[in-house]
């Protein structure tokens, strides 16, 4: 009772010509709400109007709305503390709450604290609405702002009011009302120019104020009998009016409340008797059918019947006694509209039947080519039953012949189940004169189905034919075709339903291996399948089936505290959190089986056994899972073995806690080697194996945990240094949210902190290899470096690596020693050879080699012995690890080979010289920019070693495409860089200001007479300089070389700009299984997810890349604040700068921003600004 109160206020304060309710934005502040808006009723709404009414004022008007988007996940801020009633209403739009429909759920109580306490709140739209109410029965709302009529809201709020009855003044309850635009010039209504309403259960209509004048229907809808469809009942015709007035409709007696009179059936077929596929039925009284602007009493009493038939066959009830035309038309995208296919005058008597016969003679023409493209018909079935595929012209049938190619399609089999991919085998034959190349695969072809075409890449695939030659006479056969990869079509990806389908395919072929230009389009004959619903398995087949599911497949089944199903969350067997938020989050989660890892709406999650371990674990080893609902702040742990019978394991997702905390070490800062990296781990127990990981450089880490008690285990390093590792166990207390760890120090390892000092003596030593035994104290005066190595020799990565240093470096005094903690030098060698087979390297190295002896210790904390006490002495944990010693004999730490040579000849006061090419030395000396200049071309003729250039610094480039490249572009700091290159041969002042001078499109004009000077050759800029002075350089480089005058003007414009505002907040997009970045796309998805893309530094950076994809300067004025790296994928719809067309342009860039919209949450509109032009001139020479 007192829900309906505040839906009227609430609409009250919608009304746009109204005072409007507040709407909460997220802003700063202690209330904060979570919470989703859940469409479990698949409805067509996106949006959801939450409206709060404080208790203190129930039933009352609301405080404030909030807008949410539908299934997806929201959190609001800065929610004024108190104590609400909370309901939502459906949105129409996500500009404006102007347009409202049907209330959604039942208002509940929801309490904002103003502690910072997290308030949570679940919305369902199934609670009033399913699919077939939404059309048929509304249970007493109404749809629109009709609302308001039914809440008794008083005439001067209404645009259009009024009441629909029948002749004994009885209401007309879910009658719809229409309003059209009145067009004065043609007089007639035109589009819908305002939402429908729809009558209560009392006849009653309503809708919001209008600008006049418009015109008013009303239509009566009412299931269809016999038939499956719907009709629309006129009741009265749009009626004209001036000004604000009622508008009651009187309904007169009409057929589906009589249910009296005949019936009409019949059969529709082309001219070979084959059933129309699709077709509509209209019925209605004889004669002329009165003009939209007529109000002649006869439409008042008219009638009609309307409905959508297929398979040739249609069937209509409680038609009027009378004479009535019955006319076929084509199934366009609606019942509404069509075109005439054929039409007859019938009389009807009451409790008869009808029976017409219609037969299409020119059925081929005038058939919507779009919807049907190739030629249905029924095929005949074999004695046994099953139907045979076969091409509709005959067996051995083949496309039409171009150019004298033919292709021709057949299917392994004519049905298949629903679960079942369809495959083809095509054969391409040439009968022709041309040599031609065609590239013979599924992934280069076009697949026809039901008349629309698809691809791999989009509706026309793609076009690389230089795979096969098919010259005179050849044929290719057996080109497999299968339907189990993703086929694109213009506006979807191909998802066959239940039913026949007719099949062609399409090959490219060219007339030469390299040219793109005179391609040949063969299509095949069609080919029909037919796709039936799933077999019924029997009982033994499901229990077979249900056991084996149990024994593959593991359930996770996820719950909060109140035991509802929770969706959204996430497992991982390893989950790391960054310094860095990426998308929102700083968490990046990895799944062992890499299998979907988010639980559906039951709260699911379904991972396969034998992808979750790995084949070499024993069958008890546990593997710990790792599981939260970031948005919802709750998680869980939990651990599993391979051998682990349970197939579904129920978890209760607890309020996680955020541990923190900072690490530092006063031992390394003690010997000038601060940490500069550091690596945290923690462990639900003291024997699970470590789901979280915090890998910094800002050595500080945070978890999200829920309750229980965990083990930390932290370490770090600095140059040449590192720390212990460091394990202290914690506890997250139940209800505790925050747990801050303070700094924890991590002491220096025992090599650490030998830094500096002089360097223990080594040994005793077992045995000595290439060279006799020697001691540290006799190499002083020596760089030495001591590689241990531990039982295997790194045969094939460090080892090299040590025989060039030693090579480099022995002359100038360096003593490389290798040693090794195996039983003895036979073992040694011995493992040598067995590595060396295996993974290949040196077999034999020039230094010294040696086998530690002395006493075995164990390792710090561990009851793991380690032999060897040179080991010992060292306090050598891992292997290999190598040492450095000055010549005065300290240690200067852990040495990185990578970075060897450079300190080695600092040490050794030794120059380290790189072998320079003599291509080289030539190519460094034409290229190299003097230090007085800004821009230089290298024009064509090139120099030879331009091309040795290519083949070694871009090896695996000029593998793929051995011709050198067009133009190559080089960044100078002091020695080249290369930034890029490009196989165009269009070299012009258009293309150098966007690939060299890397200026957007939109940031420079001018006349293309200017614009296509051409340019040819390589260049190299300075590229930290301003672009003023690039354009500079470039004036003066082209007046230098070309004699013209060429002048760079900065102007202010106006300009059409893309303006972005909002809080970026990061939703994974629905339509691709790749959801961890966000997808740039308008109207079609790439199959492969993208064909380009990459990180963005923050959220600005990712608009200004925008920009620069769509072509239009963008204005970035978010509220984003964070510092968020924003990974991203751009689809090939993404690219506009290449549509010419502006009315397509602007369309795509609409669904473009659309598309941003749902996985940002940015707003996006488009407006006239100044902004900033180089104007491009030619300033004429004096004679």
């Amino acid at each position: 009772e007192g829900l309906m109160p505040s839906i009227k206020l609430a609409l009250e304060g919608c009304l746009g010509k109204r005072p409007r309710l507040p709407r909460i934005l997220n802003k700063p502040g202690p209330g904060i709400l979570k919470g989703i808006v859940k469409d479990t009723a698949d409805t067509y709404y996106h949006m959801a109007n939450m409206f709060f009414v404080p208790v203190e004022n129930w039933p009352g008007k609301p405080a404030f709305y909030y807008l949410a988007v539908v299934n997806e996940s929201f959190e609001i801020t800065g929610v004024p503390p108190g104590s609400y009633y909370l309901f939502a209403i459906e949105a129409q739009n996500t500009e404006s709450i102007d347009t409202v429909g049907l209330p959604i759920d039942w208002p509940r109580p929801v309490t904002i604290d103003a502690d910072g306490k997290v308030a949570h709140v679940e919305i369902e739209m199934s609670t009033f609405l399913s699919k077939e109410a939404r059309f048929w029965n509304v249970q007493g709302f109404l749809r629109g702002v009709g609302h308001l009529n039914a809440l008794n809201a008083s005439v001067e709020e209404l645009g259009p009011y009024g009441r629909i009855v029948d002749v004994g003044g009885n209401p007309v309850p879910y009658a719809t009302v229409q309003v059209r635009e009145f067009k004065a010039n043609r007089g007639e209504g035109e589009g819908i120019a305002a939402p429908d309403a729809r009558t209560n259960e009392q006849g009653y209509y309503g809708l919001r104020p209008l600008d006049y004048p418009y015109f008013v229907g009303a239509i009566v809808h009412d299931p269809l009998i016999n038939a499956a469809g719907h009709r629309w009942q006129y009741i009265q015709r749009n009626k004209v009016f001036e000004g604000k007035q009622a508008i009651n409709f009187e309904f007169k007696p009409w057929p589906s409340v009589t249910r009296s009179g005949g019936i009409i059936e019949g059969t529709v077929v082309d001219a070979k008797d084959n059933p129309i596929p699709s077709f509509i039925v209209d019925v209605r009284p004889a004669g002329p059918w009165p003009k939209v602007n007529e109000t002649s009493e006869p439409w008042y009493e008219s009638w009609g019947f309307r409905a959508a038939f297929a398979g040739g066959k249609f069937a209509l009830g409680d038609v009027p006694e009378g004479i009535c035309n019955v006319r076929i038309m084509s199934h366009e995208t609606s019942a509404e509209r069509g075109d005439t296919l054929g039409q007859r005058e019938v009389t009807v008597s009451t409790g008869q039947t009808k029976h017409l016969e219609f037969q299409i003679e020119d059925w081929e023409k005038k058939r919507r080519q779009r919807i049907y493209v190739t030629p249905f018909r029924l095929v005949s079935k074999q004695e046994s039953g099953v139907k045979t595929a076969v091409p509709v012209e005959g067996e051995g049938g083949w496309g039409e012949a171009v150019e004298g190619v033919q292709v021709r399609l057949r299917a392994d089999k004519y049905t298949w189940e629903a679960e079942e991919k369809p495959v083809f085998k095509a054969d391409i034959r040439n009968r022709g004169e041309l040599e031609l190349y065609v590239h013979a695969a599924d992934e280069f072809c076009q697949l026809e189905i039901d008349g629309e075409w698809h691809g791999w890449s989009g509706p026309w695939g793609k076009i690389d034919v230089k795979q096969s030659p098919l010259g005179h006479g050849s044929q290719i056969n057996n080109i497999s075709i299968s339907l189990a990869k993703t086929w694109v079509g213009k506006k979807s990806v191909l998802a066959l339903t239940a039913g026949v389908h007719t099949v062609r395919v399409a090959f490219i072929l060219q007339r030469s291996e390299r040219e793109y230009q005179n391609i040949v389009r063969a299509v095949s004959n069609p080919v029909e399948i037919e796709i039936v619903p799933v077999k019924a398995k029997t009982a033994v087949e499901v229990e077979a089936g249900e056991e084996a599911l149990t024994a593959e497949k593991l359930v996770l089944k996820l719950v909060d505290n109140s035991g509802r199903p929770v969706a959204g969350a996430k497992v991982g067997t390893s989950v790391r959190t960054r310094d860095e938020q990426v998308l929102n989050s700083k968490l990046y989660w990895s799944l062992s089986s890499k299998e979907k890892d988010v639980s559906n709406e039951d709260g699911k999650i379904v991972l396969t056994r034998d992808k979750l371990f790995p084949q070499s674990w024993n069958p008890d080893r546990r593997r710990a899972l790792y599981i939260l609902n970031e948005e919802r702040q709750i998680g869980a742990f939990c651990e599993i073995s391979k051998d682990d019978e349970r197939n579904q394991i129920e978890l209760t997702l607890e309020p996680v806690c955020h541990v923190h905390g900072k690490l530092s070490s006063e031992d390394l800062e003690e010997i000038g080697r601060p940490l500069t990296w550091s690596n945290v781990y923690l462990g639900f127990n003291k024997d699970s194996q470590s789901v979280l990981s915090c890998m910094s450089e800002k050595q500080q880490f945070e978890f999200w945990v829920p309750p229980g008690e965990y083990e930390l285990s932290a370490y770090g390093s600095g140059e040449g240094a590192s720390t212990k590792h460091v394990r202290p166990t914690i506890e997250v207390k139940t209800g505790q949210s925050e747990l801050d760890l303070g700094v924890v120090d991590l002491p220096a390892t025992k090599l650490s902190t030998l830094i500096g000092k002089p360097a223990p003596e080594i040994g005793p030593i077992k045995a000595w290899k290439n060279g006799s035994p020697i001691t540290l104290a006799e190499l002083r005066g020596k760089a030495v470096i001591i590689y241990f190595d531990g039982t295997s020799p790194n045969t094939s990565r460090d080892l090299p690596q040590l025989v060039d240093l030693h090579n480099q470096f022995e002359a100038n005094g360096l003593v490389i020693v290798a040693l090794y903690n195996c039983p003895s030098m036979e073992a040694l060698e011995a493992k040598w050879v067995e590595v060396y087979k295996k993974y290949g390297g040196v077999q034999n190295v020039p230094f010294r080699v040696a086998v530690d002896g002395g006493k075995s210790t164990f390792y710090e904390g561990s009851d793991k012995e380690r032999p060897g006490a040179t080991y010992a002495i060292y306090d050598i944990t891992a292997d290999p690890t190598t040492i450095l010693i000055d010549p005065d004999g300290k240690i200067v730490g852990k040495l990185g080979l990578y970075g060897a040579k450079e300190k080695l000849g600092n040490m050794l006061g030794v120059e380290v010289k790189t072998t320079v090419s003599t291509w080289r030395q030539r190519f460094e000396e034409v290229y190299r920019l003097e230090d007085n200049r800004i821009l230089k071309r290298i024009a064509p003729p090139f120099i030879p070693e331009r091309r040795d250039y290519y083949v070694n610094e871009n090896s695996s480039q000029a593998s793929a495409i051995s011709t050198s490249p067009g133009i190559f572009v080089f960044h100078w700091n002091g020695k080249l860089k290369n930034w890029g290159l490009s196989f165009t041969d269009k070299l012009d002042l258009n293309f150098l200001l966007g690939f060299v001078l890397r200026l957007k499109s939109f940031e420079y004009d001018g006349p293309e007479e200017l614009l296509s000077i051409e340019l040819p050759g390589d260049w190299i800029i300075r590229d930290e300089v301003s672009q003023k002075i690039k354009l500079k350089a470039l004036e003066q480089l082209i007046d230098e070389e070309l004699g013209r005058t060429i002048q760079f003007e900065k102007r202010t414009v106006e300009r059409q700009v893309i303006v972005v505002t909002g809080n970026f907040k990061f939703h994974p997009p629905s339509e691709t299984y790749e959801h961890k970045s966000v997808h740039l796309y308008s109207d079609e998805l790439d199959p492969d997810e993208g064909s380009g893309g990459g990180t963005a530094d923050s959220v600005n950076d990712f608009i200004l890349r925008l920009g620069s994809l769509v072509d239009m300067p963008v204005a970035d004025h978010t509220e984003s604040s964070k510092k968020i790296l924003v990974p991203y994928r751009h689809h090939r719809s993404s690219y506009l700068r290449r549509i010419k067309d502006k009315a397509e342009k602007a369309g795509k860039l609409q669904m473009l921003l659309a598309n941003l919209t749902k996985q940002t949450e940015l707003q996006f509109r488009i407006e006239k600004r100044p902004v900033e032009v180089w104007f491009i001139t030619e300033k004429k020479k004096d004679k």
